[in-house]
């Protein structure tokens, strides 16, 4: 999301922060590792998502997981034909170069 989105967003809460506090506290949240940002854009990061794995697999049903680790997979490689998602350093640790196909459709993985 973009930082400017985020900061738009602060007026429709329930209690509303002003523009600094809420960049103070954006700020803050990206000194100790919660969030990234990269040219205006804000994501969660690695912390986050570990950290916060239990709520967030309880609060979404859309939460995706790694065929391989079976650890939430946001960053991950997407197989083109059924969709089975799994991370690219699980996929290196647990295949051979030559037995890269999809475990779930038996297609070579794209």
């Amino acid at each position: 999301m973009s930082s400017t989105d985020l900061l738009n967003l602060i007026d429709e809460c329930e209690r509303p922060m002003s523009k600094s506090d809420t960049q103070d506290t954006l700020q803050r949240l990206m000194e100790d590792k919660w969030l990234n940002e990269r040219d205006g854009e804000i994501w969660l990061s690695s912390r986050t998502i570990m950290e916060q794995e239990t709520y967030l697999r309880q609060t979404y049903d859309c939460v995706d997981e790694c065929e391989f680790c079976k650890q939430i997979a946001i960053k991950c490689q997407i197989c083109s034909q059924c969709g089975i998602k799994r991370h690219s350093y699980c996929a290196e640790r647990f295949t051979r170069p030559q037995e890269r196909v999809c475990r779930r459709c038996s297609l070579p993985w794209e």
